[in-house]
């Protein structure tokens, strides 16, 4: 009987990776940093990773899990891998890194308008995703108008997952879910969008082959494995994204099923079974879920974790932990004595919101209240709150339905001040994972299919046991917070360009 699989999450700050049993006990988790550089001659934006560095921090992470799970190198069946969404890598003839993006990599911003301005509702209505900026034809355009060379040589597009995926096993692949976060997968139909994509002149022929979430790809290849210390000949699969890949973390699998995932980044969704679009201002993106015809209504908070290190980095100079600060936001009372922030996620979706004015504000003068780390800290935790009560009920109203309880994973699900503040301040109960690196996980239920334990995605996300900390709100505290939430989006509208 298979012992483990491994999980890998290559996300945005940082790679997880999960040693997990059969019925998703994690052994051990190692995680390890995502380091990004401005390219020789780049765009001011642009960014990309050095292949190598990943690879090499990965084979430690994998050690490490091994290790400290004391498992036997021989006692892996199976790989899953997950990655960041809209993460873009482009290989040559012989199958070498051209161009190896991460999801911050902003340069083809011009480009994306130009797509969206001649068709933005095609787009969207195919594949579920605006604006064009973040996704692979607005990348690949950028190429043609300014490294042409680069696209003359390259021979196939993947995702950061396809790229590890084929890095493992020599194999080029990508999933519908994948290949959706990419602005490359139609919808309707769920294969690669090929009359939309000829239309706005991307290279069709850099698409990878489709193949589905558990499927094996290939067999780790004799080179990487004697790097990583594992045998050859493990079977190795592509899950989803990550965000998607969290959702199957927490076993979520029925039709408006809720799950947030605050990691470097954050996302709400809900499931739903059939694709739903906001044709109107298009606040939210469809995706493919890679149970059954299960499809995402999904909004983009934007930072969140990310923002949440750079406040205890800037507060603490340095010298103070996450644990630490989430400790110093308990302290506070609720309503932070009128502090409120905007260091991240926000009423609106990311995608709709772009750029605007933020920070940290606070009554003055100082002297009538002084506000201490302890109030700023819980300010941000019920921002993120209230944001994802306003993007939940966008994401509700496309879906058709309303969240009647919120599943929460990622590294932010670790703080307690934030499970805590979330259910009193949207109503409903939370149900907190105990392990918060749920789309690791995720990718680790895909490998169990791989492995031959399971039959599909659907059959190992059920035999998963997934432990939650339910959280439910107090009716007095809710009452509370309705009135800190409505000054919080008065003073977001007031903030607002168009105000």
């Amino acid at each position: 009987m298979a012992k483990y699989v491994l999980g890998l999450d290559l996300g945005t700050s940082s790679a997880h990776c999960l040693l997990v049993g059969p019925k998703g006990r994690v052994a051990a988790a190692a995680d390890v940093p995502m380091e990004y550089y401005p390219p020789a001659g780049g765009a001011t934006l642009a960014r990309e990773f050095r292949p190598s560095e990943v690879l090499q921090n990965l084979g430690r992470a994998v050690t490490k899990v091994c290790r400290e799970g004391q498992a036997s190198p021989h006692d892996i069946a199976s790989i899953g891998i997950t990655s960041q969404g809209q993460g873009t890598v482009l290989l040559d003839r012989d199958g070498r890194e051209l161009y190896c993006g991460p999801n911050i990599d902003l340069r083809a911003v011009f480009q994306g308008a130009e797509l969206d301005e001649v068709s933005g509702p095609e787009i969207y209505r195919t594949t579920g995703h605006f604006p064009s900026l973040m996704f692979a034809p607005a990348r690949v355009n950028w190429f043609r108008s300014h490294q042409p060379e680069v696209l003359d040589k390259a021979s196939r597009l993947l995702s950061i997952a396809g790229w590890l995926g084929y890095r493992l096993t020599g194999q080029v692949a990508a999933t519908e879910g994948l290949d959706c976060e990419l602005g490359l997968i139609d919808l309707a139909t769920r294969k690669h969008a090929h009359c939309l994509l000829e239309k706005l002149e991307f290279p069709v022929e850099l698409l990878p082959p489709l193949t589905k979430a558990g499927q094996a790809i290939g067999s780790l290849a004799a080179g990487l494995a004697e790097q990583w210390g594992l045998p050859a000949g493990i079977p190795v699969t592509l899950a989803d994204s990550d965000s998607r890949c969290g959702l199957l973390g927490m076993g979520l699998a029925l039709d408006k099923d809720a799950g947030a995932v605050l990691g470097w980044s954050a996302s709400v969704q809900m499931l739903t079974n059939s694709p739903r679009l906001d044709l109107d201002c298009r606040s939210t993106w469809a995706g493919c879920y890679p149970i059954g015809r299960l499809y995402t209504v999904d909004a983009k908070l934007g930072d969140a974790g990310h923002a949440f290190d750079w406040l205890v980095r800037t507060i603490g100079g340095g010298q103070l932990s996450h644990q630490a600060a989430d400790h110093l936001a308990g302290e506070a009372p609720r309503g932070c004595d009128g502090v409120a922030c905007f260091l991240g996620p926000g009423p609106k979706t990311a995608p709709q919101a772009g750029l605007g004015l933020g920070g940290v504000f606070l009554p003055t003068p100082v002297t009538y209240h002084e506000p201490t780390p302890a109030h700023i800290f819980r300010g941000y935790f019920e921002s993120v709150a209230y944001s994802i009560k306003s993007n939940l009920a966008a994401v509700a109203e496309v879906a058709g339905q309303p969240a009647t309880a919120l599943y929460l994973g990622g590294g932010m699900a670790r703080s307690d001040v934030l499970a805590t503040v979330l259910p009193d301040v949207l109503g409903i109960p939370v149900n907190r994972s105990l392990q918060p690196q749920v789309s690791a996980l995720g990718a680790a239920s895909a490998a169990w299919v791989s492995a031959g334990m399971y039959s599909c995605m659907e059959e190992s996300v059920s035999q998963q046991s997934h432990e939650f900390q339910e959280q439910l709100p107090e009716p007095g505290h809710s009452a509370e917070y309705q009135e800190y939430y409505q000054d919080w989006l008065e003073l977001y509208r007031r903030l607002s360009p168009e105000a």
